[in-house]
């Protein structure tokens, strides 16, 4: 178990705790190279595996909880390149899997909802290449 702060090369990477092998895995902020990087908490082998916000080079790219081995695995949004590429909630293992819309490269490919091993497997529009692909629902056998 680690507590308190851990610095690295005259920079505070770490502040928080740190328990391994048990439910908390981490709490608090992590520095790096003098930015913030990850705020929040992550619980491994447990219930809550992130929960908090996370930046990446001065920009935020991901906001929002993650659960890992059941039920949310997704929630919040998640910004790549400055550009925000998902919005929504995704749940893997059974129920929702997508919902909200996906943007890649500053266009909008995905909006509407999506369900596997379920009733509904994909609903609303799909865009490629700037040109609509896709449109209506689809439903498995």
């Amino acid at each position: 178990m680690h507590e308190g702060e851990l610095v690295y090369e005259g920079e505070l990477v770490y502040e928080g705790e740190l328990v391994h092998e048990g439910e908390l895995v981490y709490e608090g902020e992590l520095v790096y190279e003098g930015e913030l990087v990850y705020e929040g908490e992550l619980v491994y082998e447990g219930e809550l595996l992130y929960e908090g916000e996370l930046v990446y080079e001065g920009e935020l790219v991901y906001e929002g909880e993650l659960v890992y081995g059941g039920e949310l695995v997704y929630e919040g949004e998640l910004v790549y390149e400055g550009e925000l590429v998902y919005e929504g909630e995704l749940v893997y293992g059974g129920e929702l899997v997508y919902e909200g819309e996906l943007m890649y490269e500053g266009e909008l490919v995905y909006e509407g909802e999506l369900v596997y091993e379920g009733e509904l497997v994909y609903e609303g529009e799909l865009v490629h290449e700037g040109e609509l692909v896709y449109e209506g629902a689809e439903r498995e056998g």
